[in-house]
């Protein structure tokens, strides 16, 4: 009996731990979706559905930005002035993407960050109450 329960306890804690790393690897997984270069691009082609010509525009704006964001991690300045910075790089790419997408395609990717903010992740540094 004592074994038996023994048993279930190391089964629950296995399944906890793997369960609690599984779904840590899934927002590691979305979080690298938005600012890792490259990523974006594949992300926003399958899940909104680009036309080649949106592809090949969105992937010259994020490696555009991609060096930005590169330089601004490895610049020296003090972390509220990179949040700043940050902030305003997201605004302008967003500002630009308008351009390229549809409404339909930037409303599913707007939707796509709060739900990055939803899962508690929030480097973005977005006011949404702009439109």
């Amino acid at each position: 009996m004592i074994k038996a329960l023994q048993v279930k306890c190391v089964v629950m804690l296995a399944v906890l731990f793997l369960g609690g790393h599984l779904s840590m690897a899934q927002s590691y997984v979305s979080v690298k979706i938005l600012n890792e270069p490259g990523l974006p691009v594949k992300w926003m082609k399958d899940s909104l559905c680009l036309t080649d010509e949106q592809a090949s525009v969105v992937a010259a704006l994020d490696a555009r930005y991609a060096i930005r964001f590169d330089s601004l991690r490895t610049s020296h300045a003090d972390r509220y002035a990179k949040f700043q910075h940050a902030y305003r790089l997201y605004e302008a790419r967003d500002h630009e993407l308008k351009f390229i997408l549809t409404e339909q395609q930037f409303v599913v990717y707007q939707a796509e960050w709060e739900q990055q903010k939803a899962s508690g992740w929030y480097a973005t540094g977005r006011n949404n109450n702009q439109p």
